[in-house]
């Protein structure tokens, strides 16, 4: 599963060196993410937001597997009389990218059990002014469910 030091080794290519603290960070829950965009001298754009686990199954058949799902949030901030359709267009092409690099990196250790046949967006609006794409990344992982 990624964790932040991850993200930011995975896409150090994307993001301003000064400001990594700033546009790589980590939110726990969608109301999260949105209290991070909404404080704007906490974030520093284009911002790669990266949801901790937020939801999956287990699958039991033979074996055990948790099935669960990561999100990263590409957001940029809309500036005055800029058009949204336009920073929408600019986060995806964004998004395409931060997909090139976690491919490239997809036998890393923190990619393990990532599933990259199928990763499903979203558009998100972050707040007043934060406008970008929700990357939901799909995990397998097997488990033991033994008691003992």
């Amino acid at each position: 599963m990624l964790n932040r030091d991850n993200l930011l080794h995975i896409i150090n290519d994307l993001i301003n060196p000064d400001f990594g603290n700033k546009q790589v960070i980590m939110g726990n829950g969608y109301d999260a993410i949105i209290d991070i965009l909404q404080n704007v001298r906490t974030v520093e754009y284009p911002a790669f937001i990266l949801e901790c686990r937020d939801s999956g199954y287990f699958h039991v058949v033979e074996g055990a597997v948790d099935f669960h799902s990561q999100s990263i949030w590409i957001m940029g901030v809309l500036e005055r009389d800029e058009d949204e359709a336009a920073l929408y267009e600019a986060m995806f092409q964004l998004a395409k990218k931060v997909i090139s690099r976690l491919l490239k990196h997809r036998n890393d250790d923190c990619l393990s059990g990532w599933q990259p046949n199928r990763i499903s967006y979203m558009k998100r609006y972050g707040g007043p002014n934060s406008r970008g794409w929700e990357l939901i990344l799909n995990f397998n992982e097997d488990i033991s469910l033994i008691d003992g």
